[in-house]
């Protein structure tokens, strides 16, 4: 991630259980090592304010203020359960529990560190997405029953108090929620699903005509969202007003602008920026697509890539993780 001249990494790294992970800060324009921050255990995708503070999650279930220079601001564990990508919505760093045991959705506060308040939502937690008001925060939830049986759920809370405004039972997994207005879009496998913000009603569903997970947060970008398969397919969505009856009445209708293959394993999150998804595929090409068309505009292959997994625009270009490297390269 960037900001300002600074590219925040993180760095996961040891085998047998004795894990460990490190947040290295960056000088943009020479890659040169600014500073490190060290933990006991595995880092998820780190949050950066506007004001330029690290929000920064553990599986150690460990939470981090850390600043622009390395220094710690303030740390708490309000649980030791592995702890997932949080989000930021207004002056609260919003985060969930994952994997065994996980149970609890948490709002702490930016400035102080406090738990503001918890939501049970059962389970674990695939992702978290804040309404364009931040009025709501939007969990699609995967809860564990009797005989390894699994139910998964969309919840909305209200972001000031973490009470429950609704919920909604869905029949397959449900991943990264992605907000567009009045609707929610949710990845799931072979299709994307799409809900009412006000109450949960599922709307309509985007199928897929391979076989095939849609894990990847979708990404809200030209008024429309866009979603990617794990096999490189991608498509741009979006839910319009269908007039019907006799006081014509608007039914929300899903709309598919474009949609293309790219024939290769996506291996990065899917980004937007100004016009364009960027996309990395397995075989180490950065696919720059136009987001109205959905045109392969330009293809950039990246040099000494194995398995990397981030991709942050730059002014002038791009960083990516290529493995155990972090390139920089100007696009032209």
């Amino acid at each position: 991630m960037i900001h300002e001249d600074r590219a925040i990494l993180t760095i996961n790294h040891g085998q047998d259980s004795k894990f460990s992970g490190t947040l290295v800060g960056v000088e943009l324009d020479t890659g040169k090592e600014l500073w490190r921050f060290d933990h006991e255990h595995f880092f998820a995708e780190p949050s950066i304010s506007l004001d330029g503070f690290v929000y920064l999650t553990s599986f150690s279930g460990h939470v981090f203020k850390i600043d622009m220079h390395g220094q710690l601001c303030w740390g708490t564990r309000p649980s030791e359960r592995n702890l997932w990508q949080g989000i930021l919505n207004q002056d609260q760093f919003v985060y969930a529990e994952i994997a065994g045991q996980s149970n609890f959705t948490r709002a702490i506060d930016c400035q102080s560190g406090t738990v503001c308040w918890e939501f049970e939502n059962g389970g674990h937690c695939y992702g978290l997405a804040a309404s364009e008001c931040s009025r709501f925060i939007v969990h699609s939830v995967g809860v564990t029953k009797k005989f390894g049986e699994w139910r998964y759920f969309l919840y909305c809370t209200n972001a000031e108090t973490g009470k429950l405004v609704w919920q909604t039972e869905h029949n397959d997994i449900l991943y990264c929620p992605a907000i567009l207005g009045d609707f929610i879009f949710v990845g799931s496998r072979n299709h994307v699903a799409v809900f009412d913000l006000d109450n949960g009603r599922p709307i309509d569903s985007y199928n897929l005509t391979e076989s095939s997970e849609v894990s990847q947060r979708p990404v809200v970008s030209s008024g429309e969202v866009v979603v990617a398969s794990q096999r490189g397919h991608v498509a741009s969505l979006l839910v319009k007003g269908e007039k019907r009856g006799l006081f014509r009445k608007l039914k929300p209708k899903l709309n598919v602008s474009w949609h293309l293959d790219l024939s290769a394993k996506i291996r990065s999150s899917v980004i937007g920026v100004e016009g364009q998804i960027l996309v990395l595929t397995e075989d180490g090409k950065c696919q720059f697509v136009n987001t109205l068309s959905g045109a392969v505009e330009q293809t950039v292959k990246v040099p000494y890539f194995k398995e990397g997994y981030g991709l942050s625009p730059t002014q002038d270009g791009l960083l990516v993780a290529a493995s155990r490297d972090c390139l920089r390269g100007r696009i032209r």
